[in-house]
């Protein structure tokens, strides 16, 4: 009989949310460890959001709550349930903030925020922009206090897709694939892991200053347009995942949001040129009218 394989339990505080995770599965707990390495706290405190538990050897089974919720021989496949997974259970109980498909980078003063669909090109250019000297806040999910209208960081690690890698091959800067040989599969979602000090802190909040709706369009025009505050208010609403249980809230927090902030739309097919686009926006000694 073979010895019985010892467990890990690791414990995350997402915005006062503690997540546990017992793992008799080393390899898991060194990935998961990566993605939300900003997370991790040092005990259970505060209200306990789930507690997961990840067993096996040739098929690695994910439970949450005693039950299993997924299984398979890939590694990475448990990772990233677990990642949608608790996502989903951040949106469903995180009260008071508004939620919204995001990504946002920061850098002295200015903060970008990126909303947009899946497809439209924020996480390429958040991993640009951080390859460039900005900080890295979010990559999907921007959390906003809804008093306030702050923004809450979330940087875990990047996922990107394996069409997305060969702009940034081979990584610089200290951004790194977390599984480097494993670049094949054409959908698979990848970590790319950012060192700390390019990482915003999960315990700061920032005011947002910059607000752009990215689209990526491979035949299309470089273009930034600006756009009034009452049309990225309906667009920010249209992005976000919660907006529904702020009710009365909503449109007070989403005119607190965009009143300070100057607001644009972005379609590019060229990810150098809509980076030098961004960055020229946050250098103030700059003509920005080339733009």
């Amino acid at each position: 009989m073979s010895p019985r394989r010892q467990s890990t339990e690791i414990c995350f505080r997402f915005f006062g949310l503690a997540v546990r995770i017992r793992s008799s599965v080393p390899e898991f707990t060194e990935k998961v460890t990566q993605v939300f390495f900003p997370f991790l706290a040092s005990g259970s405190t505060g209200r306990s959001l789930a507690s997961y538990r990840v067993t096996g050897k040739n098929s690695t089974k994910l439970s949450r709550g005693g039950k299993v919720v997924y299984e398979s021989e890939r590694l990475h496949y448990v990772l990233e349930y677990l990642e949608s997974d608790l996502l989903s259970l951040l949106i469903e109980h995180l009260t008071g903030h508004l939620l919204v498909h995001a990504g946002a980078v920061a850098r002295a003063d200015n903060v970008l925020l990126l909303p947009g669909r899946s497809g439209s090109g924020k996480t390429t250019l958040v991993a640009g922009l951080v390859r460039n000297g900005f900080t890295h806040v979010t990559d999907e999910m921007a959390v906003f206090d809804a008093e306030e209208s702050r923004l809450h960081p979330f940087p875990k690690a990047l996922n990107m897709k394996t069409g997305s890698l060969e702009l940034f091959q081979p990584f610089v800067n200290g951004i790194r694939l977390m599984d480097p040989d494993g670049t094949s599969e054409k959908d698979r979602i990848h970590h790319v892991l950012v060192p700390p000090e390019k990482v915003q802190s999960p315990a700061e909040s920032l005011r947002v200053n910059r607000v752009i709706f990215p689209r990526f369009e491979a035949n299309g025009e470089d273009c930034l347009k600006p756009m009034t505050r009452a049309q990225a208010i309906a667009e920010i609403a249209r992005a976000s995942f919660n907006h529904y249980r702020l009710q009365d809230g909503i449109v007070e927090c989403l005119e607190n949001l965009v009143r300070p902030a100057e607001c644009y739309s972005l379609v590019y097919s060229r990810l150098e040129r809509a980076l030098e686009i961004l960055e020229k926006l946050c250098d103030p000694v700059r003509d920005r009218s080339a733009t």
